[in-house]
């Protein structure tokens, strides 16, 4: 969890979604068990608190992300990782010079309303089409866009945006038969709730489509760097490349990476 006003205190909570019963595990999955445990307990964290949660019932990956954070005030927000995901060395700053930008935004500007629809900002490489985009942010800085579209690689939430999301998943899950389908995505979010998977993206999907939310989303300033890549899979929306050959994560200097204020292009 990461606080909009100090980007250097971080707390880092870990879900360990698997029941240590021995009766019910054979002793190779034990073995994977008692090494989770070991490596979640030694890892060192210094930007902040550390919690380990285990889940003594399986929860799943749906249920996995939408229990895992319930924002207490505004000020929060959040970036969802799962076991497969590497991210940047410099992500840190990199969500500071966003939130600095918006933070000048909505000092300078009398159309700072607008941000409220703002749910975040999105870590995986796109490939921006007018499917996904919004609006470029400035005329100057065509690196970087408002998009429809979030994902569920290493997602930066707003305290706001999730909270809302989460109200609206709590409320349409108490309606009789309720699914999730969409009009307006591909194919595959409706396949997997027809196919009974386990899976939450087709409820944010929903939502979005439901409420008027856009994300941000900016290019490294080198290319062919991202600022994430899944070990585990490419994705639909990410440049095709083999799995031994990951593209390159950025690194470098970010002291000229200056997003002066967001606003609208016309």
């Amino acid at each position: 969890m990461i606080l909009k006003k100090n980007y250097k205190f971080v707390n880092l909570y870990i879900y360990v979604d698997s029941k240590f019963d021995e009766e019910y595990q054979s002793q190779k999955e034990l073995n994977n068990i008692i090494r989770v445990r070991e490596a979640t307990q030694g890892f060192q964290w210094l930007l902040g608190r550390k919690e380990i949660h285990y889940r003594t019932v399986h929860h799943g990956l749906q249920n996995q992300w939408l229990a895992a954070w319930y924002p207490t005030n505004e000020m929060e927000a959040s970036i969802f990782l799962e076991d497969d995901i590497e991210i940047s060395c410099r992500f840190l700053e990199y969500i500071e010079k966003i939130l600095l930008a918006m933070e000048s935004s909505r000092k300078n500007s009398e159309s700072f309303g607008e941000f409220e629809q703002c749910g975040g900002i999105v870590m995986e490489e796109l490939q921006i089409s007018q499917h996904f985009l919004a609006s470029n942010i400035t005329q100057q800085f065509l690196n970087c866009f408002r998009v429809r579209f979030t994902s569920s690689w290493g997602p930066i939430y707003f305290g706001t945006f999730w909270k809302h999301f989460m109200d609206w998943y709590l409320t349409v899950t108490l309606r009789p038969n309720f699914t999730p389908y969409t009009e307006t995505s591909d194919e595959k979010y409706n396949l997997w709730l027809r196919q009974g998977k386990d899976v939450w993206s087709p409820w944010l999907k929903r939502f979005l489509d439901e409420t008027d939310y856009w994300f941000i989303y900016c290019k490294p300033p080198h290319k062919n760097t991202v600022w994430l890549h899944n070990h585990a899979e490419m994705g639909v929306n990410t440049h095709s490349y083999q799995r031994s050959s990951l593209p390159q994560l950025f690194s470098g200097d970010l002291s000229l990476f200056d997003i002066p204020c967001f606003k609208s292009s016309k």
